[in-house]
């Protein structure tokens, strides 16, 4: 008899190996959920301790006081430990967003932080699974549940619910937009894109590419959008609150405590690392340069593609493009804020025009590397060596996604040329 036919992991189907990928992944996420368990706030739910005393802080002090950091430090220390003093130091962690987003976390505030942060995920997990089930109503291909589960699995969307992250919403957001363009309503998909607000340095590169293609639908409804929630924030703050936040803003941009460049997936990353390594301040102008030319790449492609409309899977390769080229030049992207490219990754695959190993790739990676830099933590006790994988992880897909949205936009402006001239 021979003995090769049984062994282990032999003659297993594509199909088979990414099933084993999907039982590690879970069980990786299992196991980062048991170990932050007894250690709530501290890294699971982190995020939104952030959001729950922003809420706080506006139902007792006032919109206005949401952005101060003594207070969010006093507020989230009795979060931790109760009444109780350690002679325990943290950064605070302040919510970096505009006040008019702050109103369901008053809400939220009024239950007990632990409380609130599990009806918090339960909520996005429902309303992000219910989201892509109705995204892909319309788009027909079979196998669709087993994409959605693979979606749900993916990195971003755990670390989204494992952070008590808002981004979410950034993928409603998104998937409205596309939805909004498919079916020719401009207007109503700039609605959408100002909704981005939420988090302004998702718009860094998708404005200006609606600007040099003169969209100008899409432009009115996110200028709609954009007076809407900065008029609204204006009046709920007043000046004192949007100048807080603009500081607060700045203070992400020049390495506040808690914004973490080192675990990011973006080029700030690479200068983090950079500076590190080198002792220099090299870090800084690779990360302008490095960003600035990402910017342009994307927006030549707007020009390039030169689609008229916001119709047919040439459109969600711009948008994938895009996204993918934010991801990387922006100052501020965790892994986790990636979640809002799968409406555009989602679709294409369910269009039968997204490779089935780009999605194990996408999905697959960054929970890989992840894992080897909490072996590496064994060994090396510093959380900025942990980035060394964290970060790259998902620096790597943005800028495989971005290289192969080029390729295939490259791909069917050739074949328009060829059809042209037969």
């Amino acid at each position: 008899m021979d003995k090769k036919n049984h062994l282990p992991f032999q003659s297993l189907s594509a199909k088979n190996w990414q099933n084993l990928a999907v039982a590690a992944t879970l069980a990786l996420y299992l196991m980062q959920l048991w170990s932050e368990r007894l250690r709530l706030f501290w890294f699971l739910g982190a995020d939104f301790m952030a959001y729950w005393s922003a809420g706080y802080i506006a139902n007792h002090w006032g919109y206005a006081q949401i952005y101060n950091l003594s207070l969010i430090e006093k507020t989230q220390h009795l979060m931790l430990f109760g009444n109780v003093l350690p002679e325990v130091y943290f950064p605070p962690l302040p919510m970096a967003y505009l006040p008019i987003f702050v109103l369901p976390f008053q809400v939220l505030a009024l239950l007990p932080p632990a409380t609130s942060f599990y009806l918090w995920t339960f909520l996005n997990l429902l309303a992000g699974v219910l989201y892509l089930v109705y995204f892909t109503k319309n788009i027909s291909r079979p196998g669709k549940n087993r994409i959605l589960f693979l979606f749900v699995i993916s990195f971003p969307f755990f670390e989204s619910l494992f952070w008590g992250q808002i981004n979410i919403f950034l993928l409603i957001f998104l998937g409205e937009f596309i939805r909004a363009m498919q079916n020719r309503k401009g207007i109503l998909a700039g609605l959408w894109l100002g909704a981005l607000l939420l988090k302004p340095q998702t718009l860094i590169v998708i404005i200006p590419a609606l600007l040099v293609t003169r969209k100008i639908k899409p432009l009115l409804g996110a200028a709609i959008g954009a007076v809407f929630l900065v008029g609204g924030s204006f009046l709920m703050a007043g000046a004192e609150g949007i100048s807080s936040l603009a500081k607060l803003w700045f203070g992400y941009a020049n390495n506040i405590a808690t914004s973490g460049p080192e675990a990011m997936g973006n080029w700030r990353m690479v200068g983090a690392f950079i500076d590190r390594f080198t002792n220099s301040n090299l870090g800084g102008v690779f990360t302008v340069l490095a960003a600035a030319i990402t910017i342009l790449w994307a927006l030549y492609l707007w020009l390039f593609a030169a689609t008229p409309s916001g119709t047919g899977s040439g459109f969600i390769l711009l948008v994938t493009a895009t996204f993918a080229a934010t991801g990387l030049a922006t100052w501020h992207s965790h892994a986790h804020m990636a979640v809002i490219l799968i409406p555009a990754l989602l679709h294409l695959y369910l269009k039968n025009e997204l490779p089935e190993k780009l999605v194990s790739l996408w999905v697959f990676l960054p929970p890989l590397l992840y894992l080897i830099g909490l072996i590496i933590l064994v060994f090396v006790r510093d959380r900025f060596f942990q980035g060394i994988l964290y970060g790259p992880a998902q620096l790597i897909l943005n800028l495989t996604l971005l290289i192969w949205s080029t390729r295939e936009l490259v791909r069917r402006k050739k074949g328009r040329t060829h059809d042209s001239l037969a």
